[in-house]
Formats: structure tokens, C-alpha cells, sequence
């Protein structure tokens, strides 16, 4: 359950409590669901399965002026299931956004290009290097998408699978824009920070769009100038980096990444977003064609 934001507390739920009914007419509270006294915006209420006809939040008290409430999410016992994924060569792609799709048309964008790659996205909280590992068929390359919503109103446990794959897994990895912070967020959520209110885009105003140096050459940056201009949509950023990982390029912050022992990369600006001055496009192409080859000998 995710209230309002705001360190004032304004709208925080103070005393609330799930209840259940089998006729929407009486209703009864349900047990290790009543919180009182209630000082975030943030609660994780953990249950025993119920089954109900209809429950309901009964509030009873909030701070400020009136209850505010950004998201409710319910969660069921066991693992999610293991997806079939298609024949052939393809990458799984990591939707990040908060309803688990991706903020571009990443699968679209990925099958176009001409490298015979098919795509399977999976939600981040449904990712797991347990699931991985289960897959019929492994894939390429793995794409951490980007998301359209802000780290403090997500529930951020959902993104301990897809940080456990970076962490361990060997097969190429490819983060993007919010899947760029969590390279390095899955070794410490401090490594990346909000970088304020408006968020900085290069979609609609030329005068947003800064120009990228590459400061450390490197086969991902075939076919692209140096300087470059790349889309950009994002709030946040990575603002320090865990051991094991050096910067490639950048403009006032980190614009990309790679990890110095295995085949990961980071890009904050959006390679994928076709828009007349995006000079990036290649940085996407570059990465599929390494990760193929060492998909291709066996790596």
C-alpha cells in the first residue's frame, strides 16, 4: 500500500484495517490486517491466504486532511510460472514499468533489426534467476527496460529477482534508462538518486538535449559519433558505481556503463526510440551482435 509521498505525511493512513464479508453486507476484520498508529507512507502487510467474496479497506484515521492513497497491490502465495519461450535464438526482455510492460516498444524494436533475434518480455516481479535457470530454451541476451514511475512509489522488493539475475547471471545483459539504474541498485539502492522535478527529456525541446562524450572506447560505440545526442527520458540517475563497473560515457551524469568481468552494459538514454536526432540507435545493435557471438560459441 503506497499513501502520498510528501515528508509532511499529509494523507498517511494513521488507523486502517482490511476487512472481509461473504455478503457485502456484514463485515469482519481480518486477521494480522488492523494497523494503528500508522507513521509512512509505505506499508507491507503480510496475511494468511483469505477467501472472501469482498473485502475492503475500512479507514479509520489519517494524518492531514484528508486519507490519500496511490496504490493498493495484492499478492497471492507461490511462484509465478515459468513462461514458454520461443524457439530459436531470442531475448528476454524485463518489463519494468509498474503493470510490467516496457515504456518503449522494446520487442518491437528488437525484432526489427534484422538479426533474426525473437523477444519474450516478462514482468520484473515475475523474473528470477530460479526462473531463468528453468527456461526450455536460454536466451541471448537479457533487456532491463525502463519504467514511467518513481522508485518511491514502487514497491521495490518487486525488483529482487531482476536484481539477483545481475548479480549472478552469465548471459549478456543490456540495462536501459530505469534497467541502467539497476545495475547499479542491485548492489546497493544509494548508487542511484533522483535527479529532481520536471524529469529531463530530449523528446520535445532541442535546448534538453545534451550532448554525450564517450569517454572510454569500446566496441558498443561502433557507427556512433563522439560527441553524440541520444533521447532521453528519465528522473533519476546513477549516481555512484558498485565495484566491477566503469563508465563509457557521460554528460553531466553517467550516460553509460559496462561491467569490467562480464557482458553488461548500461545506457540511460533510450538507443530504441526512433526520433530524427537520436545518434544512439547502433549502441543497441552493437550489444545484440556481441551477445549473439558469445551466445554463439557457447558462452
Amino acid at each position: 500500500m503506497l499513501s502520498n509521498t510528501d515528508a509532511t505525511g499529509d494523507g498517511w493512513l494513521k488507523d486502517f484495517v482490511w476487512q472481509s464479508s461473504a455478503d457485502g453486507q456484514e463485515w469482519r476484520d481480518i486477521k494480522g490486517a488492523a494497523i494503528n498508529n500508522n507513521d509512512t507512507y509505505r506499508n507491507i502487510i503480510d496475511i494468511a491466504p483469505v477467501k472472501s467474496r469482498y473485502v475492503r479497506l475500512l479507514i479509520k484515521d489519517w494524518w492531514g486532511y484528508a486519507p490519500q492513497i496511490n496504490a493498493i497491490i495484492l499478492y497471492s502465495p507461490g511462484m509465478p510460472k515459468v513462461p514458454d519461450p520461443p524457439g530459436g535464438d531470442y531475448v528476454l526482455i524485463v518489463g519494468n514499468q509498474m503493470n510490467g510492460f516496457t515504456f518503449t516498444e522494446l520487442a518491437r524494436k528488437v525484432e526489427s533489426l534484422g538479426l533474426g533475434l525473437k523477444t519474450l518480455t516478462v514482468p520484473n516481479y515475475e523474473v528470477s534467476l530460479s526462473m531463468l535457470g528453468q527456461l526450455k530454451n536460454k536466451p541471448v541476451a537479457i533487456i532491463l527496460s525502463g519504467n514511467n514511475a518513481d522508485y518511491p512509489n514502487m514497491p521495490m522488493f518487486e525488483f529482487n529477482g531482476e536484481y539477483e539475475i545481475i548479480r549472478k547471471s552469465d548471459i549478456p545483459i543490456l540495462g536501459i534508462c530505469c534497467g541502467h539504474q539497476q545495475l547499479a541498485m542491485a548492489y546497493g539502492f544509494t548508487y542511484a538518486r533522483s535527479m529532481g522535478w520536471p524529469d529531463i527529456s530530449s523528446m520535445e525541446k532541442s535546448k534538453a538535449r545534451q550532448e554525450i562524450k564517450i569517454i572510454s572506447k569500446d566496441p558498443v560505440f561502433k557507427g556512433i559519433p563522439d560527441p553524440f545526442v541520444a533521447a532521453e527520458i528519465h528522473g533519476w540517475a546513477i549516481g555512484y558505481l558498485p565495484e566491477g563497473f566503469q563508465v563509457l560515457a557521460q554528460s553531466d551524469y553517467i550516460q553509460a556503463v559496462k561491467n569490467t568481468s562480464r557482458l553488461i552494459y548500461g545506457e540511460q538514454f533510450h538507443a530504441e526510440i526512433q526520433v530524427p536526432y537520436n545518434q544512439a540507435g547502433p549502441y543497441l545493435v552493437n550489444f545484440l551482435k556481441m551477445a549473439r557471438e558469445k551466445h554463439a560459441k557457447g558462452g
